[in-house]
């Protein structure tokens, strides 16, 4: 049943960022559901719930993005981890505090991301590239409150 509830989970997110949010993009960009919904689950659930949910998300958004394969569930497992580990060692009960975290996390995959397609050799202009990496940060970290009180609600067998 939990491995159900992961699958639809990632599912509707996924759906809902590649179909529905593309209307509500801020200078090209739009918020990273799967990424939230990874770090959400990573406050309520065991570290080997969170990677199987991290894997199948990243795996999710690496058949539907561009750019390398695999880039998005090696960070997303990454991500995962860190929140766990981070949530054993500080308390993550405050909002602001759950907040500045996930704006954190949301900058540095936005700033690995953008990297590893200069690796790739995409040319990205300095400016357009700090201007996606922040404004989809901010742009996810505004909607991370959303996401966090539906992975609440959502029965995947928490801690």
């Amino acid at each position: 049943m939990r491995i159900l509830n992961f699958l639809l989970t990632i599912t509707g997110f996924g759906i809902l960022e590649i179909t529905f949010l593309n209307y509500f993009k801020l200078f090209l960009v739009k918020p990273d559901l799967l990424l939230l919904g990874v770090i959400s689950v990573s406050l309520f659930l065991d570290l080997k719930s969170v990677l199987v949910f991290a894997i199948l998300s990243g795996i999710f958004k690496d058949v539907y993005s561009l750019g390398q394969f695999g880039i998005h569930t090696i960070l997303f497992c990454l991500w995962g981890f860190t929140m766990v580990e981070l949530s054993r060692k500080i308390s993550l009960d405050d909002n602001w505090m759950r907040l500045l975290v996930v704006l954190i996390v949301a900058l540095l995959d936005n700033i690995i991301l953008g990297l590893s397609r200069v690796y790739a050799g995409s040319v990205i202009p300095l400016g357009i590239f700090l201007r996606t990496v922040f404004l989809s940060s901010i742009y996810s970290t505004l909607f991370f409150p959303a996401v966090f009180q539906l992975i609440k609600r959502i029965p995947l067998n928490s801690r």
